[in-house]
């Protein structure tokens, strides 16, 4: 994840992440690889200066993960048309 989220290389997707990935988040859930990839980019994007990223591994069964991350950064884009502030 750090390469993915903290560095920003999407390159690491199709050999790390199961062709079938599922990622929920409150009850939506996103799928595949094209959402990894685009996920990333808009992150990158969107918090260009990114330090460092924690990743905590909160379970793990046979074939799920449940982790939480946490960025540091500073925002520098329009979000919904809604510029945000320089804010970290």
């Amino acid at each position: 994840m750090e390469e993915l989220i903290g560095i920003g290389n999407p390159g690491i997707v199709d050999q790390t992440f199961a062709p079938d990935y599922v990622a929920h988040a409150g009850d939506k859930k996103y799928k595949g690889h094209a959402f990894l990839k685009g996920f990333a980019k808009k992150l990158c994007a969107a918090v260009p200066n990114r330090g460092r990223v924690e990743i905590k591994l909160l379970a793990r069964e046979d074939n799920a993960i449940v982790w939480q991350r946490i960025l540091r950064g500073t925002t520098k884009v329009r979000q919904n048309g809604i510029l945000l502030r320089e804010k970290r």
